[in-house]
């Protein structure tokens, strides 16, 4: 099996799933000949590769779990972002309708940029508008801003910032970070080539046992897509060959036998 990655941060060649599948082979393998292997290994290897496999085998399905429900998170996030924007907007608009002063406009926000996609940029534009009419309400009256204009928006900011709260937590759920991850699958992979060579010397004279630790790598890329590219070449070569050409069997008809001679009645 090919050496760990220089960088051990990088995922592995390998899936995780491949990676966990060697490693159990090559921990089983080891525990079996562990008498004639421990010369040739750490002395931690196995027991800390055992470790890792534990926690990369639950780190994967949690993991899993832990960006759908980020994910979900996301969408109301994005959600009650767009709500708010929604709002933000039309206060704007009816600002610029009414024709206020331009010291009004700026004080509403008008022709500020708002990034719908940007929690800050929403929870500030909504912000700067709820201030402004709790300052002076008269003034938000006569550009059309009721009290129930002013209680959505309350609301959608609350909603943002509940959004944006629960995003992070399901964010910070995950088992282990991508680095983590990685890093613990290239532990494995170096383990396991570390037990396939130690293998390779010790029962470099017993061609069964050798065979075991010699299966120990990937399953070859190129090996399989060339089979792939063998057997489309197959198909293809199949579907292009000629069909044979049946020549009809002219079948002449047998000369029609000579009419029975037909014998006198004798009375």
């Amino acid at each position: 099996m090919k050496a760990a990655s220089l960088n051990p941060n990088a995922h592995p060649k390998q899936a995780f799933s491949e990676v966990i599948q060697l490693g159990h082979k090559a921990s089983n393998l080891a525990l079996l000949h562990a008498a004639a292997l421990a010369p040739r290994l750490p002395p931690t290897t196995v027991s800390t590769l055992l470790i890792d496999l534990d926690l990369l085998g639950a780190a994967i399905p949690g993991t899993r779990q832990a960006h759908h429900e980020a994910k979900v998170a996301t969408a109301d996030q994005d959600a009650a972002l767009r709500a708010g924007h929604a709002r933000v907007s039309a206060v704007r608009a009816a600002v610029k309708k009414a024709r206020a002063a331009d010291e009004v406009k700026k004080a509403y926000g008008v022709g500020q940029n708002v990034n719908p996609a940007l929690v800050r940029d929403v929870k500030s534009a909504l912000q700067l508008i709820l201030d402004r009419a709790a300052a002076d309400p008269a003034e938000a009256a006569s550009l059309g801003i009721v009290q129930k204009d002013l209680d959505a928006m309350t609301t959608a900011h609350q909603a943002v910032t509940a959004a944006d709260k629960i995003q992070e937590h399901k964010r910070s759920k995950a088992p282990l970070g991508t680095q983590d991850r990685n890093r613990t699958a290239n532990r494995i992979v170096a383990a396991v080539a570390r037990i396939g060579g130690a293998g390779g010397l010790e029962f470099a004279d017993d061609p069964k046992v050798l065979a075991e630790f010699t299966a120990l790598k990937p399953a070859s890329k190129k090996k399989s897509a060339a089979k792939k590219g063998t057997a489309k070449k197959a198909a293809a070569k199949k579907d292009e060959a000629p069909i044979a050409t049946i020549t009809p069997i002219t079948v002449t008809p047998a000369e029609p036998a000579a009419p029975t001679e037909q014998l006198d009645k004798t009375g």
